[in-house]
């Protein structure tokens, strides 16, 4: 089983061609909705500190910089 997954994984590597020199960037931005499967007020008491912390909604983004290193990587 292990033996296949590597074979498979090299076989789809010497497939796959990648794009030398060439540099993509992402952007993303998405909801975050808080869920009830969760505790949705935690506290935490460690003296000498103490603090609480609420789950709530929001927006969640972040970025990608891809850069093509050469044709296989």
């Amino acid at each position: 089983m292990r033996l296949g997954c590597c074979l498979l994984l090299i076989c789809l590597t010497l497939l796959t061609r990648g794009q030398a020199g060439v540099t993509t960037l992402g952007i993303q931005l998405k909801p975050v909705i808080p869920l009830d499967l969760f505790d949705p007020l935690t506290t935490v008491e460690d003296p000498p500190l103490s603090g609480s912390m609420e789950l709530t909604g929001g927006l969640a983004f972040g970025m990608v910089v891809r850069h093509g290193i050469s044709k296989a990587i």
